[in-house]
């Protein structure tokens, strides 16, 4: 790869910058040019050679063969950024060409502009013509005039031209910011003889090959270490179901000195992880490690670095494990977090065996070890799988013999049993589907038919059941025995592989009529997923990416309710994203479990408010915010006036990180105030909710005292475990309580936290939902008292099981 800053002048003689980035010993952009339409007919899939399409394709394309780095398209966004062409006042352009030479001698030049639209060269220039624009001048049909003056490729490649570089851009490589960059991005690569990088400067004529860090020359983990440094390597780890870890380099170098400049995120100053020989992010000195593993004045000369194996470098190019841009990790992915536990262990390992620890204080007096993040990071990850998943539905439909009730008597039938289901996949293989009835009280399991595997068109299914009578003695196939009056709960389960992606429940009661309770008429939430991290979450939001947003209702009345419904982002003066738009929610029986609807899904951009508008996209909405916080709001309107309405939110981190440890709901906080046990307090200054707890706390205080004696934190962690589930359970559910926003609720039932049976958790998220009917209706606070205890203590089983299992 050779950078090259050029300079040039304009027809005026002012002067401006090419920035040429070129590499060889590559294959060049092969393949035919697809067009648009070429590219929306095959869904943006290409063959895992066809790279010119890929390169030009104007949305996200996804190759057979993505193994290759940058195979998702996102480094053409860089180099158009940083080109700044002359435009008309209030207006932006970016530009970029590119030519390639392939292996048969076919030469091509493309052009490519956004600002005011997103265009392509169609078809591009080709041999004679190509070079002939190449070794003199470009000139749009804006009248733009680029002195390109260059030679055509003469070795196999590709070369990409910025004209009208950035000052920004012309200043980082002139001052050797570029260069140093590079040399955190591929230093290892560059180590193996798989890369070789320069960066050119030709107005000064400055030319500055790329080289291995100085710490790591040599490989020191290999060859003897100079005098005084410790190096320690650990090789071969598991860290999940056969995925391993190739190596982990740790190096401690008194001498060496601070490189990362304060402030901003960790390069070198830690440990870097590498995936293709690529460097991805760093568990910095700083942030990541305590002092006691890392003491401050060892922070300077502490390096490392991390290498997967070949199928656990595979797994992390997932959408869902690692952003786009290739400069983050995403933490709340499973997979994810066993790879920093492993890199974890092993810089604690690393500091007991240089000394280290024998530096370390005795920890001191009610300081327990984090445990209330712990668990908000274990509940966080729901939903995430160590590898991309798709995604499931699953929704269980029948006909009551009273629509509006869901009482059965024995010799009924519930009529038009069907369970439908859909899967992202189009024709996933070995997917079954099971039916059964469980009794509230006695927890009695009655198998409902002889499920057939299913088999999908188009990512769908449907199993249909027909008509089931209840009776006391099933004697034939359309019976089934159900030996007890009172609730029976119907769940229809999805597996795949023996792996359950999804269910569906509905309720009926066998000889008796169903409680009187009052919840909501109406509740709804709001689920966000940002497209480029394919990650539920409160998780920074970039300006550019594509961000899926669903609107949910649930009806629990048993009449069809119609209504509108508005959503906004912002406050006082909020930025519409639909406005008056109708719904209609089927109703659900009384008794039975309402089932979630959609009302609206779409996708928003966000934009800078100081960019020019852009030309409308029929494919999602485009609003522009500052950076910040925002709120996005949908308010439902039911026509009938006699039903409250509900406002879900949900809040947006526009291009700032969570203030709270990995955008976690609440931090616990000690005070010596004489609190009850716990108490929610929001800080006025970062906007953070904290769950605060006294110190002088009866129960802390005894549980602190016997720590001291045996010189553990067990009792601290058990009262802050009991804590940190009954703040949880109320967090996610005051608000279905009060406004009947179930954003939060609903955000459970995404998935399952890792160590954690797929059955007991659907145990546990049953009990949630029957919480959340609870305090919405006039039960007595005794009987709401009792199922919140429950389900904290559910919850606390589900969390010390699944880490014993771990």
């Amino acid at each position: 790869m050779e950078y090259h800053l050029l300079e040039r002048r304009d027809a005026d003689d002012k002067p401006y910058y090419l920035l040429t980035v070129t590499d060889s010993g590559t294959y060049g952009l092969r393949g035919p040019a697809l067009s648009q339409a070429e590219l929306n007919q095959r869904g943006y899939e290409l063959e895992g050679d066809e790279n010119w399409a890929a390169f030009e394709g104007q949305g996200f394309t996804k190759k057979s063969d993505d193994s290759a780095r940058g195979s998702r398209g996102q480094g053409k966004s860089a180099f158009l950024y940083h080109s700044l062409p002359p435009a008309a006042p209030g207006r932006r352009r970016m530009m970029m060409l590119y030519d390639s030479l392939l292996a048969d001698g076919l030469y091509r030049l493309g052009v490519r502009n956004a600002n005011p639209a997103d265009t392509i060269q169609a078809p591009p220039w080709e041999n004679g013509a190509a070079r002939e624009i190449i070794r003199g001048h470009f000139t749009d049909s804006t009248g733009i005039d680029i002195d390109l003056s260059l030679e055509p490729l003469s070795e196999v490649g590709t070369r990409v031209i910025v004209p009208y570089l950035s000052d920004e851009a012309v200043t980082a490589i002139k001052n050797g910011e570029l260069a140093q960059w590079l040399q955190r991005c591929w230093w290892r690569a560059i180590q193996t003889g798989d890369l070789e990088i320069t960066v050119v400067d030709e107005t000064t004529g400055r030319n500055e090959p790329i080289s291995v860090p100085e710490w790591w020359e040599n490989e020191p983990w290999v060859s003897a270490p100079p005098t005084g440094v410790d190096v320690r390597a650990f090789e071969d780890i598991e860290v999940w179901d056969g995925l391993r870890i190739k190596r982990i380099v740790l190096l401690y170098d008194e001498k060496l000195g601070s490189t990362d400049a304060e402030g901003d995120d960790a390069q070198f100053e830690g440990v870097q992880l590498l995936r293709g020989q690529q460097w991805i992010v760093t568990m910095g000195s700083r942030q990541q490690f305590s002092i006691d593993d890392i003491p401050r004045d060892r922070r300077p000369g502490f390096r490392g670095f991390v290498e997967f194996d070949q199928t656990l470098d595979k797994e992390l190019r997932g959408d869902e494990v690692e952003t786009p841009q290739h400069h983050r990790f995403i933490r709340r992915n499973r997979l994810v977090q066993a790879i920093y536990r492993s890199v974890e262990h092993a810089v604690e390992k690393f500091a007991a065996e240089i000394g280290w620890h024998e530096r370390r204080p005795a920890p001191p007096r009610n300081q327990g070890p984090g445990i209330t993040e712990d668990v908000l990071r274990w509940l966080s990850a729901t939903g995430n799988e160590p590898s991309p998943s798709a995604r499931w539905d699953c929704q269980l439909s029948l006909s009551l013999p009273d629509p509006k009730v869901a009482r059965v008597d024995l010799g009924q039938s519930l009529e038009n049993v069907r369970v439908h289901v859909q899967s992202s996949i189009p024709v996933p293989i070995n997917v079954t589907v099971s039916l059964e009835a469980r009794h509230s009280e006695t927890d009695v399991i009655v198998p409902v038919g002889q499920a057939e595997p299913l088999s999908f068109m188009q990512g769908a299914a449907e199993w249909d059941a027909g008509a089931i009578q209840i009776a006391r003695n099933a004697r034939r196939p359309d019976q089934i025995e159900l030996p007890a009056n009172g609730k029976w709960t119907f769940t229809a389960r999805v597996f795949q592989e023996g792996q359950m992606k999804a269910r569906a429940s509905r309720s009926i009661y066998l000889n008796e009529d169903p409680p009187e309770v009052d919840p909501h008429p109406l509740t709804a939430s709001i689920s966000v997923e940002n497209r480029h991290r394919s990650v539920s979450g409160r998780e920074r939001i970039n300006y550019g990416e594509r961000v899926a947003v669903q609107i949910n209702a649930r009806n629990n009345t048993p009449d069809l309710m119609p209504g509108t419904f508005r959503a906004s982002v912002g406050g006082v003066e909020p930025m519409l994203v639909q406005d008056g738009r109708p719904f209609s929610l089927r109703g659900t029986p009384k008794g039975d479990a309402a089932d979630r609807q959609a009302v609206w899904a779409g996708e928003i951009i966000f934009r800078p408010i100081d960019e020019l508008p852009l030309p409308d996209d029929a494919s999602a909405t485009v609003i522009q915010v500052e950076p910040g916080r925002h709120r996005l709001n949908a308010d439902l309107y039911p026509n009938d006036e006699d039903i409250t309405g509900v406002a879900p939110s949900y809040q947006l981190l526009i291009e700032i990180d969570p203030t709270t440890d990995d955008g976690l709901p609440f931090r616990p906080q000690e005070v010596d105030e004489p609190i009850s046990q716990w108490q929610f307090h929001v800080d006025q200054e970062t906007g953070d909710l904290l769950v605060l707890f006294p110190s002088e706390y009866a129960t802390l205080r005894k549980l602190s005292s016997l720590d001291e004696e045996t010189g553990s934190s067990d009792g601290r962690d058990a009262f802050l475990l009991e804590i940190t589930c009954e703040a949880y359970i109320t967090w996610a559910l005051e608000p279905a309580w009060q406004e009947g926003d179930c954003t939060r609720l609903d955000a459970l039932h995404q998935g399952v936290p890792p160590g954690v049976d797929s059955m007991e958790w659907e145990g546990f998220l049953n009990s949630m939902d029957q919480l959340a009917s609870a305090g919405g209706g006039e039960l007595l606070f005794p009987e709401i008292s009792r199922q919140f205890r429950g389900c904290s203590a559910r919850l606390m089983r589900l969390y010390e099981s699944s880490h014993r299992r771990n």
